[in-house]
């Protein structure tokens, strides 16, 4: 069961995190039907990865899409047209493979992602994670600005946040969002705590603790 628990899941090794968002960007897992990614995953870009204490060996990776000049077309407030998801199953295993996320899967997250504003150079998006919400949080917004980066022949997406002042209110580079789920019988319940970890400019690993109000 891959289950997405009120948007958020649960980091397993942060160490290697780096080499799972290298590899799927370079299409090396294939489809747990056997058929190759290489196509489906050319076009999009890596933002960050949800992880879940409930079945952790499922990591849901979310990616943005841009056009053909690395800007974000504007024209539209439907976040779908530029977040896009695959399931990583079995992450880190010899049978790892990739999923499709259900139509269903897909629209819960559209409504955790809410889509903000734009910049009007369609370099950056920003988003809102409206579950924040539900955590104790000192952050000074909710928003995560995705911003399109060019070197003329490949285009890139990072997200950043700014934490608040329990971490300096240090701006970061989302890397994962790791939820810790609760659960009553092997079934779960919900979502007690949310850990974003991410880099700081100067390289520094930082990570960000919030427990359910």
């Amino acid at each position: 069961m891959k289950i997405i628990l009120s948007f958020f899941s649960k980091i397993g090794i942060t160490i290697a995190l780096v080499s799972i968002f290298f590899s799927i960007s370079k299409a090396a897992v294939p489809f747990c039907n056997g058929q190759s990614s290489q196509q489906r995953l050319s076009s999009l870009l890596p933002l960050f990865e949800f992880h879940k204490s409930y079945n952790p060996q499922n990591v849901l990776i979310i990616f943005a899409t841009a056009g053909a000049n690395c800007r974000f077309a504007n024209n539209t407030q439907h976040p779908g047209n530029f977040i896009d998801m695959v399931w990583r199953m079995n992450a880190g295993a010899k049978n790892e493979c990739l999923e499709e996320a259900t139509a269903e899967e897909r629209s819960n997250m559209m409504q955790k992602m809410a889509l903000h504003s734009f910049s009007k150079d369609g370099s950056i998006m920003i988003m809102d994670l409206k579950d924040l919400n539900n955590f104790r949080t000192d952050l000074p917004t909710h928003f995560i600005n995705i911003t399109l980066t060019s070197d003329g022949k490949s285009c890139g997406a990072r997200p950043y946040i700014q934490l608040g002042p329990s971490q300096k209110n240090t701006v970061i580079r989302v890397q994962e969002l790791f939820a810790e789920v609760d659960s009553f019988i092997g079934i779960p319940t919900g979502v007690s705590a949310l850990t974003i970890t991410g880099q700081s400019k100067s390289g520094q690993l930082i990570r960000a603790r919030f427990t359910k109000r």
